[in-house]
């Protein structure tokens, strides 16, 4: 106890000295780029086109403001400036020319690479012209330069870099935007991080994060959500059943939520609980065509699965329950009898499995595997016949 009231101001002291150096380079930073707009540097008769630009663009000129800065340009090609290029970009993107903007800013940035807004704007521009690489790079570098810089440009830094292709270095940015400001951090900083790092070449890298995401976020329901897919993808199906069931109590899962965490639940040996999933589903989706269309087609897959996972959960006749009630609602529903068949010979019923597999035979997909049983009980009533 006393060693830590000793350490205690120490502790304090080093806290403010980091905060006190990072105000100190905010300040810096703060007036590097007063110093890059002031325009000090530009010959008087420059400094002149570039304020009637600005009068013009500010009342709504932009056609005017874009002409004076070309004349200027044109006519001085050795004067080139940061600001002249900066300020034709922003008339352009008013005349809706944002391919020309991107050229003005990628010089402005080559002319004075310190220039904070023209790194954002390029960014902002080259993202809307679907250049993410280069978006990337404008939000990354201008954040650096900006002397309190919004956190969300390092998010839309990582978000295009995985548009761009690159991943691996997005889970670096993100990683590190989530790590230096959780008590600040978004649901969808978290949500590109794990996109991020999904699509990486070594995932992993999120799965620390998400006990903070769900501690964070505990009554969002889409927090769990991220957390179970993420999960999912990962092969942990365990954790990925225990978030999706978090998020079930928040918020009752719909068809396709419920879908998904039935299937987890049957990949990590819970089959009683996969069935009471797909159950609560296929109340949300009751399908009494027969008519052989996707929503049919799920239904019947549905009830295979359901009927699946009380099979092995060893209820039988839950199994042939639900797919009695199936059958009667979608008759061409042939694997429904295949399946009853299967159930009748768990609850050892074998003349109504029979009677099952009998009505299966008129189903070409499932006919050759009820004739097959068939025949096998064919074969065991003949040998116990001559016992």
């Amino acid at each position: 106890m006393k060693r830590t009231l000793v350490l205690l101001p120490l502790v304090m002291v080093l806290v403010a000295g980091v905060c006190a150096a990072a105000a100190a380079a905010a300040d810096q930073r703060a007036a590097v780029q007063a110093e890059i707009e002031s325009g000090t540097d530009l010959p008087g008769r420059a400094r002149e086109v570039l304020f009637r630009a600005r009068t013009r663009l500010e009342g709504g000129d932009a056609a005017g403001a874009v002409a004076a800065l070309d004349r200027w340009l044109e006519g001085h090609p050795d004067r080139d400036h940061h600001l002249l290029r900066f300020e034709r970009a922003l008339g352009r993107l008013a005349l809706e020319q944002p391919d020309s903007a991107l050229g003005d800013l990628r010089r402005a940035v080559a002319l004075e690479p310190r220039f904070a807004r023209a790194w954002l704007k390029l960014g902002e521009v080259a993202y809307g012209q679907g250049s993410y690489d280069l978006a990337a790079e404008g939000f990354g570098r201008g954040s650096a330069l900006t002397p309190a810089p919004d956190p969300e440009l390092r998010h839309y830094q990582g978000v295009c870099l995985v548009l761009a292709g690159k991943p691996d270095a997005a889970v670096r940015v993100l990683a590190q935007l989530v790590r230096d400001l959780r008590a600040h951090a978004e649901l969808d900083w978290y949500r590109a991080l794990i996109s991020a790092d999904l699509q990486s070449t070594r995932p992993g890298a999120a799965e620390p994060y998400l006990d903070g995401m769900v501690a964070d976020f505990a009554s969002d329901p889409e927090a769990w959500d991220l957390a179970a897919a993420y999960a999912a993808s990962r092969q942990r199906y365990r954790a990925g059943a225990v978030y999706l069931t978090i998020e079930d109590y928040l918020e009752p899962l719909g068809p396709d939520k419920l879908r998904r965490l039935g299937d987890l639940y049957g990949a990590c040996g819970v089959p009683l609980q996969a069935a009471r999933c797909y159950e609560r589903a296929l109340a949300h989706a009751p399908v009494a065509a027969a008519e052989d269309t996707s929503a049919v087609r799920r239904w019947r897959n549905d009830q295979e699965r359901l009927a699946s996972f009380w099979l092995a959960a060893h209820r039988p006749d839950r199994a042939r329950q639900g797919l009695q009630a199936a059958v009667a609602v979608d008759p061409g529903f042939g694997k429904g009898y295949l399946l009853m068949g299967y159930s009748a010979l768990r609850l050892d019923r074998p003349a109504l499995a029979r009677q099952d597999l009998d009505r299966a035979l008129a189903f070409p997909g499932v006919a050759a595997e009820a004739r097959r049983i068939l025949d096998s009980l064919a074969g065991r009533s003949s040998v116990s016949n001559k016992n």
